[in-house]
């Protein structure tokens, strides 16, 4: 019986290209772990990957893009990667954008639930559903789009035993 084995493959990068691949790494790990607390719950693959091409800048130019934690035999990203304006600017934008799509797409599907009931939902075909969503995200997107959130509250008397 024959094991399959797994292939190596070697790549060549050139200093600027192996920091632009160090600078993808931060930023898919940013995404993938940035709201884990423990260990365990990062992305393994992420993880491996990040490792794998952290420990390549050893003795390189490239070192100080690390920092190495003797204590827990880990390596990390520089503090110079958490400082780069141009990263900060790129997760900055993201979270710009997935915040207004996230308070738009919650607050829609409120209203939806406001006016029809789940069981009445999910029995729609999608295309009613998907002019269904629609509608409600176009009345928060016009709203945000005009007022910002200056108009938005939260009523603290609602849900309160009386």
């Amino acid at each position: 019986m024959k094991l399959k084995t797994e292939k190596n493959y070697t790549l060549e990068f050139t200093e600027k290209e192996y920091l632009d691949l160090i600078k993808t790494i931060y930023l898919a790990d940013w995404i993938a772990n940035a709201t884990t607390v423990y260990k365990k719950d990062k992305c393994k693959y992420v993880e491996r990957v990040r490792n794998i091409i952290l420990l390549q800048t050893a003795g390189t130019n490239l070192e100080n893009y690390t920092e190495f934690d003797s204590n827990n035999n880990d390596i990390d990203f520089g503090q110079i990667l958490d400082d780069d304006k141009d990263l900060r600017s790129i997760i900055d934008r993201y979270d710009e954008e997935i915040f207004w799509q996230e308070l738009v797409g919650r607050l829609s599907k409120r209203d939806t639930f406001r006016n029809i009931s789940q069981k009445d939902y999910a029995k729609m075909d999608m295309i009613e559903r998907i002019s269904l969503d629609c509608e409600s995200e176009e009345s928060w997107h016009n709203e945000f789009e005009k007022h910002g959130i200056e108009r938005l509250a939260i009523d603290i008397n609602k849900g309160k035993l009386k």
